[in-house]
C-alpha cells in the first residue's frame, strides 16, 4: 500500500494491490488468474485495434489525413499563444513569477 498527497497536502490518494498479477514464469500459477489475463490481454487488443482504426478513418470510412491535423493543431496552439500575449499586453498583465508562484503553492493548504 502506498499514501499519495498533491503538493498543499490537501488531497490524499491511497494505491494498493489487490490481488498478484499474473506471470507466467512463475512457479504454480493459478489457472483463474491466467484466465483473467488472457481475457484482459484480449480486451485491451481490440481496444487498442478499434481505437487505431477510428484514427486512420473518419465517420464515413475515409482514410484522414493526420499530417493535416497535426499542422491544425500546431498552428492552433501558435495562435492562443498570440492571443494570450496580445490580451496580457492590452490588460498590462504580468504572469507571476516563480517565487510567487512558490508561496502559493506552499500557502494553498492554509
Amino acid at each position: 500500500m502506498q499514501i499519495l498527497a498533491d503538493k498543499p497536502r490537501s488531497i490524499f490518494y491511497v494505491a494498493f494491490i489487490s490481488k498478484v498479477p499474473f506471470d507466467p514464469s512463475r512457479v504454480n500459477v493459478d489457472l483463474n488468474a491466467k484466465d483473467e489475463y488472457e481475457k484482459a490481454k484480449l480486451e485491451y487488443e481490440t481496444m487498442l485495434r478499434i481505437a487505431f482504426q477510428a484514427a486512420k478513418h473518419n465517420k464515413r470510412g475515409e482514410f484522414r489525413d493526420l499530417l493535416v491535423e497535426r499542422a491544425q493543431q500546431d498552428h492552433a496552439k501558435a495562435m492562443r499563444a498570440d492571443l494570450v500575449g496580445n490580451l496580457q499586453r492590452a490588460f498590462q498583465f504580468d504572469p507571476p513569477t516563480t517565487e510567487s508562484r512558490k508561496s502559493f503553492d506552499e500557502r494553498a493548504g492554509d
